[in-house]
């Protein structure tokens, strides 16, 4: 039996390691991630979290950052790709 899915996900905080973020979803061909960050002002994050989203790009891999999480957006998340996977 052969999994269906249209994309694959991965949804990872940020904090201060960027090769846990970058590494998997290279290897594994994200076509998307979406990244959870702190609310605080562009100019006052580290300035890897703006080059770990550039190589993600250049990868080819799509990247949604979301300031405020919910745990309800995170299920709408999986919710929403599960169901792709599904039709």
């Amino acid at each position: 039996m052969t999994i269906q899915y249209s994309d694959r996900i991965h949804i990872a905080p940020l904090g201060y390691e960027d090769d846990r973020v970058v590494k998997p979803a290279i290897t594994t061909k994200a076509d998307r991630v979406y990244l959870l960050e702190h609310d605080e002002p562009e100019d006052e994050k580290p300035d890897y979290h703006a080059t770990l989203k550039e190589e993600l790009r250049d990868n080819g891999i799509g990247v949604m950052s979301r300031v405020r999480c919910f745990v309800l957006y995170i299920l709408f998340i999986l919710l929403t790709s599960w169901t792709k996977a599904e039709t």
